[in-house]
């Protein structure tokens, strides 16, 4: 590949060996890399350098100075370039910190040459996406500037107005001929502008707010200063994106200053051609050939050609993917039908397209011509794509939503649900066709289906709480609100369900309950307990004044006895910041009897100083279940508090220290996996690479386990899948001569300590070495099938292929190979078996109790 033509890329790697052995695979895919160790390095390469990068590959961790991160904020403020982290770093809160300064890509560090690859070819697309992008919105820009241009200067007089009649554009034309020409009218209302309007233009521009076209023509108009006018307009409504009538547009042509008889008693030929000559649309006449016979000035603008040069063309040659033989055709059926209606796509004559809908008739007469008005419907073809985009937007509300939505035939049959129905572990495409009541608890389904009536009989929401089933076969408590959807007519056609997940409050309120049922059953001596409990107890009415409370509470607030307390407020006892907590705390309680349970606050205790209280408050109900009052409990947790917060505090310090160290370990062993890498690109001795790549595959299958370790949220179990799946692909990475093996991989899902999958993970590695070194030889391909799978605390994995099979002393356990011997000690390390059999290939089994 010429020099010149190959993508520069800067790599920015701190460790060495990583970095020869990264810059050496990329050198093999076509890249042109060069590497620098720092970031400040990175920066002034990429801001100053005489052949600058096409794309920077960034480590985060880069020693002393700068991080990766830092360095490439700094080069994307001066410079637009893409970015891609590769990093051995895998935890949520460092990949979540690089998407925020550039979404190029993340890589982890040992993933293969090939994800590498691909990750720097997307980002090369994505990056010549996002130009393109921009280059896309400056157009955009740039057309609507043109149209405000082209309004501004056309030769008629045109106003275009807004729901509310002010002024958005307005031609020059229109300035001159209403002699409003030196005043700034855009944004003003209307009838500011023009205050002595004539009623009947008034109630035309209401007409074309409720969707009609209104005309005048010879019509007069009386102007500020007294002179008479007579004009020809026109009042039309214009549309949103969403087909609302956003404002209206008037077209005007001052024709005298005099009643202009002329007008009224013209020569038929020649009040025709006027009003082809003031049409905005487009006209043309066409014989039965397609030929074209006749155009108006607005063709002649809207398609760039001169009347000449038109009426040289048909209308094969300005229509878009169209052939004389649509052409005649359709001209068949508009001479067999006498009019049509359809869209088509017009080229002008720069070569660019627009949307275009013809209206046309057929005249017959001696050569059989057609007549056609076309007009440009670009806008509302962009209006159309804007509105599925905007539909697209809706369904991505509705599959992030919180909330379970649903929508149902009025006979209960789901037609769509969001995915937040997952909640159920059910898939959203496998619930649609089935009934609602499929997924209600049996004892539930009399009253969703009530619900389901009332909604229909009275046409108004319906609420209702009921057990939905998970695919699990455990039951959760929903609240459901039911609405009728109905057409334009208002005949129910289906039934909107936002159902809201609530058995945790649910579970809350039982066991308030519960609690409060227990309190009556005991019966106590209240005035005792509240004299000499150490808590702080309290009752409130429905004005938020006590009816009791311990003495703990009356010691706090400076009273002599809990009684002294009753009929007060906490605005009267309590500072005023602590009084505003407990009244925005117990809001909810009082309107819709919600508990606050498990809420902790910091306070002031009796001698000053600082603590903190644990509170539960409950709702106290009448026979009605109405709320008149509230009842709560605190506790001082003062010292608990400090206590976890110095246990949470130290866990946090010893879970970044494991974090680092598990870092550290696989950042090592990724560099003895570069040195071996880089010696076996530095032998032709097939032997010793084959004996390094063995080495190379041993080191992988503890730094893939190190690698889990990382990614999961624990640090002693990792799952198996993904362990061996990782571990299997890095394997075949590592011998690219055996791709034409076929590897079938049937992994259950379940986690493992890492004590024990350490010795799992070699043993793999040497089992599936030997099936590469000796299985095929003097095979072009194969197939290898790795099962492992658990059934209570017994786990069994096999590796089968259907190669040449092995002697007799490794079909018996007894070779003596290093390899194997490896295999043997590790099997007892799990105090398991395992044995070989030969039948069409090897077949070895690995047993062990977990």
């Amino acid at each position: 590949m010429d020099e010149s033509t190959r993508k520069k890329i800067l790599l920015v790697e701190d460790e060495a060996i990583i970095a020869m052995a990264e810059k050496q695979r990329l050198t093999q895919y076509g890249y042109a890399v060069e590497h620098v160790s720092s970031g400040e390095a990175a920066v002034a390469h990429a801001l100053h350098a005489e052949s600058p990068p096409s794309l920077i590959l960034m480590d985060i961790d880069l020693g002393k100075g700068i991080d990766g991160t830092e360095a490439a904020q700094r080069i994307l403020a001066e410079i637009e370039i893409p970015v891609v982290f590769l990093s051995s770093h895998t935890e949520p809160e460092v990949v979540e910190k690089t998407e925020k300064i550039t979404s190029y890509g993340y890589v982890v560090k040992n993933t293969g040459a090939t994800v590498l690859d691909a990750s720097i070819k997307m980002a090369f697309k994505l990056f010549d996406a996002r130009r393109q992008e921009q280059k896309y919105k400056a157009n955009l820009l740039h057309s609507r500037d043109l149209m405000k241009y082209v309004i501004e200067h056309t030769r008629g007089a045109v106003a275009v107005h807004d729901r509310n009649l002010n002024y958005i554009y307005v031609s020059k034309q229109y300035l001159d001929q209403y002699n409003v020409k030196d005043r700034d009218i855009i944004g003003k209302h209307h009838y500011e502008v023009f205050p002595d309007l004539p009623q009947k233009f008034r109630d035309a521009h209401q007409r074309a707010l409720s969707g009609e076209v209104s005309r005048g023509e010879d019509d007069p108009y009386e102007r500020e200063d007294g002179s008479i006018v007579w004009t020809r307009w026109e009042c039309r409504p214009w549309y949103e994106v969403d087909d609302s009538i956003g404002g209206f547009i008037v077209y005007t042509e001052v024709l005298s200053t005099e009643p202009a008889k002329r007008i009224k008693t013209p020569n038929t030929v020649n009040y025709l051609r006027s009003i082809l000559r003031t049409t905005r649309e487009g006209f043309y006449v066409v014989d039965m050939d397609g030929r074209i016979l006749d155009v108006n000035e607005a063709s002649c603008e809207m398609l760039g050609y001169t009347r000449e040069e038109l009426l040289r063309l048909c209308i094969a040659d300005i229509a878009v993917d169209e052939d004389p033989a649509l052409t005649a055709e359709r001209l068949e059926r508009i001479k067999s039908t006498g009019h049509a209606t359809f869209e088509a796509r017009d080229r002008r004559k720069d070569g660019s397209t627009f949307d275009v809908e013809v209206s046309a008739s057929f005249l017959g007469g001696e050569d059989d011509i057609v007549v056609a008005f076309f007009r440009d419907i670009s806008a509302r073809k962009e209006a159309e794509q804007q509105l599925k985009e905007k539909e697209l937007l809706l369904q991505k509300i509705l599959d992030n939503s919180v909330d379970l939505i649903s929508i149902a035939d009025l006979d209960g049959t789901i037609r769509m649900v969001s995915k937040s129905h997952e909640l159920l572990g059910h898939e959203p495409d496998s619930m649609v066709g089935r009934n609602a009541t499929d997924f209600v608890h049996p004892d539930d389904i009399e009253r969703i289906a009530a619900v389901i009536d009332q909604i229909l009989q009275f046409r108004q929401q319906a609420t209702g709480e009921y057990r939905y089933r998970r695919r699990d076969g455990e039951y959760l408590w929903f609240e459901t609100i039911g609405t009728v959807l109905s057409d334009e007519h208002g005949t129910p056609e289906q039934i909107l369900f936002n159902t809201r997940h609530i058995t945790e409050s649910k579970i809350a309120n039982e066991e308030m309950t519960r609690q409060h049922e227990e309190l009556r059953a005991l019966n106590l001596n209240l005035e005792v307990f509240l004299d000499y409990t150490s808590d702080f107890v309290y009752s409130k009415d429905i004005n938020s004044r006590f009816i009791f409370c311990s003495q703990t509470i009356a010691d706090l607030t400076g009273h002599v006895h809990w009684k002294d307390m009753i009929g007060k407020h906490d605005s009267e006892v309590f500072p005023p910041d602590t009084a505003a907590i407990y009244s925005e705390e117990e809001e909810p309680i009082f309107e819709n009897g919600t508990p606050l349970l498990r809420k902790v606050n910091p306070y002031y205790r009796q001698d000053g100083s600082p603590g903190y209280i644990h509170t539960n408050k409950w709702p106290i109900l009448d026979e009605g279940n109405n709320v008149v009052g509230i009842c709560g409990i605190s506790r001082d947790i003062t010292e608990s508090k400090i206590a976890e917060d110095e246990t949470q505090r130290q866990l946090t310090e010893n879970v970044t220290l494991l974090k680092e160290i598990h870092h550290r370990i696989k950042n090592n062993m990724a560099q003895v996996e570069g040195l071996l890498v880089l010696q076996v690109e530095d032998t032709d001795n097939a032997e010793v690479q084959f004996a390094l790549r063995e080495a190379i595959s041993r080191v992988q299958s503890i730094r893939v386990l190190y690698e889990k370790l990382l990614i999961g949220t624990g640090y002693r179990d990792v799952s198996v899948k993904d362990y061996v799946e990782s571990l299997v692909d890095a394997l075949v990475a590592v011998f690219p001569d055996r791709m034409d093996v076929h590897i079938e991989k049937r992994v259950a899902d379940f986690l493992l300590g890492s004590k024990q999958l350490i010795p799992v993970g070699i043993i793999i590695n040497e089992l599936l070495t030997n099936v590469f070194k000796y299985s095929f030889t003097g095979r072009d391909e194969g197939c290898v099938l790795i099962t492992l799978d658990k059934t209570q605390s017994h786990a069994t994995l096999v590796i089968q292929d259907n190669g040449i099979g092995q002697d007799d002393a490794f079909t018996a356990g007894k070779s003596t190979g290093f390899g194997l011997t490896i295999v043997q000690m590790l099997v007892q390390q799990l105090n398991g078996s395992y044995s070989v059999e030969t039948d069409n290939g090897r077949r070895t089994i690995l047993e062990f109790e977990l």
